[in-house]
């Protein structure tokens, strides 16, 4: 007795089931979610990264306020004095330090994969307003990245999934 099958693939990628797909799509999720926490959570504590991403200036902040005779009574020439340093986002340290412990988590499903970085500093959620009544969003500016950044991450995600696609079509075999 002779049998006749017709054997059909389907989908984006065939002979890789929907969960294999979402294993990889959170790998590379958590991927992109590392790289920013590793390589761009840094700079967001720098002077040069607060120019970069675009920071509302603080009390005594801006072209030549440090030549200003009312400096040294501002937010930013009182931290100057008191901790020695200028930097965005801190001011005795301890923001910054909350956030260099790495907690991702990543999801994925058919739609879409997504990483979610959490840090646990409480202090960058407080939402002061400037003596102007500018209000200074610090979790915004902590979170905001530059186009250079946003194509870095892109390229990190698709090298990461073409290669782990490409290691996943190679490792397996199909017996008929």
């Amino acid at each position: 007795m002779a049998a006749e099958f017709t054997a059909r693939e389907s989908g984006v990628t065939p002979r890789i089931m929907q969960r294999e797909l979402n294993a990889i799509g959170r790998l590379v999720a958590w991927g992109m979610g590392y790289l920013w926490h590793t390589t761009m959570r840094p700079k967001h504590f720098t002077r040069d990264g607060a120019r970069m991403y675009g920071y509302t200036d603080r009390q005594g902040e801006g072209s030549r306020a440090s030549e200003s005779k009312n400096y040294w009574t501002s937010y930013s020439g009182k931290k100057r004095r008191k901790m020695g340093h200028a930097d965005p986002l801190k001011y005795t340290g301890e923001s910054e330090a909350a956030t260099r412990v790495v907690n991702i988590t990543s999801t994925a499903t058919s739609k879409r994969a997504r990483a979610q970085v959490k840090m646990n500093a409480q202090k960058l959620n407080y939402k002061a307003a400037t003596k102007s009544g500018i209000v200074i969003d610090k979790v915004k500016e902590l979170t905001t990245i530059t186009e250079a950044e946003t194509d870095t991450v892109i390229k990190f995600s698709k090298r990461e999934t073409f290669e782990r696609l490409k290691a996943l079509r190679e490792s397996r075999s199909i017996n008929l």
